[in-house]
């Protein structure tokens, strides 16, 4: 044992109790007359004082825990096994802290799908502001108490490295044989162990964040459909026969598209105590529109999920809980709504969204989807001017101003129709940070999350850069569809009493509307996202594929479908693990979208694309 006098403070020991319970890396010398250099060992300050064992005088060598010299740092017993009680330490904390924010800012815990999603993360983590509550301060005390316990432990001799190698050849085996069954097998759900969709932070409370975070990955893996073949496939699609891409004297309107970040209409969860409306205009929108409610697999967060849905006509209900097909799942060209206007002779076909181009991998998605163009903030910064940022975030009017401009430019050079999907970013969470002047003051705030009044004047400033965009499309001679929907709803909600919906599904409820130009038939309808870009091509009176007319006659029998449940013609809402009448419908859609995303050498083309 090594004994050091209490002065040697001043070198980097902590102290509790009168005994040193930390070290820094390195003492330079210690006053006695012999320069020690130390790099990391653990010098313990014990009772009996004034004794000094014999330490040398030899530079750049380690003091073991014994008193005896390692040369080199061979003898590093307690260093190895300390820091892995680091690593795990610091992993720990990191993941908690990250596991808090995120709950935090969207209401949900970290599930594995969201490990593929970190650099999206990062692009817009700079937009919350970061606050800890009690319990969050209350852990960091018990890291730092769990710290000193790691720092108090006594050594001991490790394995040779032979023998580390033959633990380390078994636990290699034992991982191989049990990772199937664990991670993408049914091990779990066999033995009653789930994910709760509608609150996964309920299953974090129960099991912990490991073991929950650890079965969210068994929910990442996409197996083939029971009973899926290619002669079921081939039965499946020959009820459906795809039109040709040739349109003949039929009219070609101009299509804009438009996903509006966090777009919702939050008094479907509670009572709103404001002074006026904060989306009129979409309210109000009856002429030449067809509008109602759009139900999403996804709230708070996972934008890309929205639009996969609505170009792809595919539904998150197949697929892993909270996974991003634009991350995981596309990697080759497969059919869109993008695809099928492009085959009619639809021009320019640009996506657009004021972000960065990376974010959720859109600028690898996006050519594969059949866009020829992907403009992102990247490609417009030199256009930005005083006031064309709110929020921190480039403004829908920016958005709106910028396509009405490419439109215009297009138009010089080709008389094609004009086809653009836009991606808005100003209303992107969180709402404590950059925030806008508060023109409708919500009275009854103290009952809403307390980002909520932010929120709500963000949407009256959407709402009124739409109104404007329709009415230079509503001068524009040519016929022109809108089609607009948020992508999802906030993270905010009511408390207690404020609260009137009954369903979780409200949780996921957002405003939609097609609109034209010219004569359309006003309608009513609620849908889900899977099935919108079909209906629009039906509103156009355009071509479609055989998959398009299928979704459409599916629409009749289960008008909503989403990861969170369906809603069947009855009107009843049911969960995945439910067996229904519509189940033997849900296995068709199953079958057919299986062969689209995950069987593209057995894809069948005439069914999905134009003829």
């Amino acid at each position: 044992m090594i004994y050091i006098r209490k002065r040697l403070v001043k070198a980097g020991f902590f102290f509790f109790h009168g005994k040193a319970i930390a070290a820094i890396p390195a003492i330079r010398w210690i006053d006695f007359g012999n320069p020690v250099f130390y790099t990391g060992s653990y010098i313990k300050y014990g009772k009996e004082k004034g004794k000094w064992d014999e330490i040398g005088t030899a530079q750049q060598k380690t003091v073991g825990f014994d008193g005896n010299f390692a040369a080199d740092g061979a003898d590093g017993h307690f260093r190895e096994r300390s820091y892995s009680q680091w690593k795990a330490l610091a992993v720990s904390v990191v993941f908690g802290l990250a596991n808090y924010f995120v709950t935090e800012f969207r209401d949900s815990p970290i599930l594995a799908a969201d490990l593929g999603s970190i650099g999206t993360a990062a692009d817009v983590a700079g937009a919350y502001v970061y606050q800890l509550d009690s319990t969050s301060l209350k852990a960091a005390v018990l890291a730092i108490v769990f710290s000193c316990v790691i720092l108090r432990q006594k050594s001991y001799r490790w394995l040779k490295w032979k023998k580390r190698a033959v633990v380390l050849a078994g636990a290699v085996l034992i991982y191989a044989g049990l990772s199937s069954r664990i991670f993408s097998g049914t091990f779990f759900k066999e033995n009653g162990i789930t994910l709760n969709i509608w609150n996964p932070g309920s299953d974090y409370v129960q099991n912990g964040s490991l073991l929950s975070l650890t079965v969210s990955y068994s929910y990442y893996h996409v197996g083939r459909p029971e009973g899926y073949s290619l002669k079921t496939v081939k039965e499946l699609t020959e009820r459906y026969s795809s039109d040709d891409s040739e349109t003949g004297e039929k009219q070609q309107p101009n299509v804009i598209a438009i996903m509006n970040e966090a777009f919702s209409d939050l008094s479907v969860l509670g009572n709103l105590d404001i002074s006026e409306d904060v989306m009129p205009f979409v309210r109000n929108l009856q002429e030449n529109t067809v509008k109602g409610t759009l139900y999403m697999s996804v709230r708070s967060s996972q934008t890309a999920n929205s639009e996969f849905e609505f170009l792809t006509g595919c539904s998150m209900g197949f697929l892993p809980y909270r996974s991003i097909p634009y991350n995981s799942y596309i990697k080759e060209e497969i059919p869109t709504l993008t695809t099928t206007l492009k085959a009619q002779g639809y021009g320019k076909n640009m996506a657009f969204h004021p972000g960065l181009p990376d974010a959720w991998n859109r600028n690898n998605v996006y050519p594969l989807f059949g866009f020829d163009e992907f403009q992102s903030v990247a490609d417009v910064e030199g256009e930005l001017k005083e006031g064309d940022s709110v929020h921190g975030f480039v403004s829908d009017e920016f958005g709106y101003r910028h396509l009405t401009e490419q439109y215009e430019q297009f138009r010089q050079s080709s008389q094609d129709p004009f086809y653009s999907f836009f991606v808005t970013i100003q209303n992107h969470g969180g709402y404590t940070k950059n925030l806008v002047d508060v023109t409708v003051p919500l009275n009854n705030a103290e009952e809403w999350s307390k980002e909520t009044e932010q929120y709500l004047n963000l949407i009256k400033i959407s709402d009124e850069a739409l109104k404007e965009f329709l009415e230079y499309f509503e001068q524009v001679e040519e016929p022109t569809v809108v089609v607009m929907f948020g992508d999802h709803q906030p993270g905010l909600s009511p408390k207690g009493d404020a609260r009137t919906y009954t369903l979780d599904m409200a949780l996921y409820e957002v405003p939609y509307l097609i609109w034209a130009n010219y004569d359309i038939e006003e309608e009513e309808r609620d849908m889900s996202a899977n099935y919108l870009s079909s209906y629009l091509l039906k509103v156009l009176n355009a071509n479609m594929t055989g998959f398009n007319k299928y979704l459409l006659q599916l629409q009749e029998k289960i008008p909503v479908i989403t990861a969170n449940g369906y809603i069947g013609d009855d009107g009843m809402l049911y969960g995945w693990e439910e067996e229904s009448a519509y189940t033997p419908l849900l296995e068709e859609y199953r079958i057919l979208q299986y062969n689209d995303l995950f069987d593209a050498d057995h894809r069948a083309e005439e069914f999905f694309y134009l003829g």
